[in-house]
């Protein structure tokens, strides 16, 4: 629900004028505070989130303004309202804020879903979750965001499992290096 109102405030921000000369970061930052106000409030007068989802997961049906225009300073940034998404945002926000403690803090209960969402299982294997088969290193950081920590880093620190290295930014490179994932061509 949260990140339904973030592109919501940030394809506001595209149509408002005014916030075009405003320098990247500043206008990235904005979004992010208007948005989290606008949650806050909302969910302080006891709106349900059933009720808050529809009318700001509308804006999914509409062209986005950036297919257009793109300002290119805050496209490629980690904390950019369309890279948003539920599954890296919830490793990363909780290494954050758990750090070292995150042992003491997390039951077996939940450090088990946690693996379950890293690791969710297809016809009965555990595969890595795509969504984290990201390398947020490579993309910039105007805010400097904890969003742009290595995941696997994040997942071991939280898990404390070695088979979370997988989504590392080194593991990331050396697949990428090695072209295990290069389209292959015939002809």
């Amino acid at each position: 629900m949260f990140f339904s109102i973030l592109k919501w405030v940030h394809e506001k921000y595209n149509y408002w004028s005014e916030t075009r000369d405003w320098p990247a970061y500043l206008r990235l930052g904005m979004v992010w505070a208007h948005a989290d106000k606008l949650f806050r409030i909302l969910i302080s007068t006891g709106a349900g989130s059933l009720w808050l989802h529809e009318p700001f997961s509308q804006l999914h049906y509409r062209l986005p303004y950036e297919v257009f225009e793109r300002n290119q300073q805050t496209w490629f940034d980690i904390a950019h309202p369309r890279r948003m998404q539920r599954l890296s945002f919830l490793f990363a926000g909780l290494a954050y804020s758990l750090q070292r403690g995150a042992e003491a803090v997390l039951g077996d209960a939940l450090r088990a879903r946690l693996l379950e969402e890293a690791f969710p299982v297809i016809e009965g294997v555990p595969v890595p979750a795509l969504r984290l088969l990201v390398d947020s290193g490579r993309a910039d950081n105007l805010l400097g965001s904890f969003l742009d920590s290595d995941h696997g880093e994040q997942i071991t620190l939280l898990l404390g499992s070695d088979v979370a290295m997988v989504f590392s930014h080194t593991s990331l490179i050396s697949c990428r290096s090695s072209n295990h994932y290069a389209p292959r061509y015939s002809g």
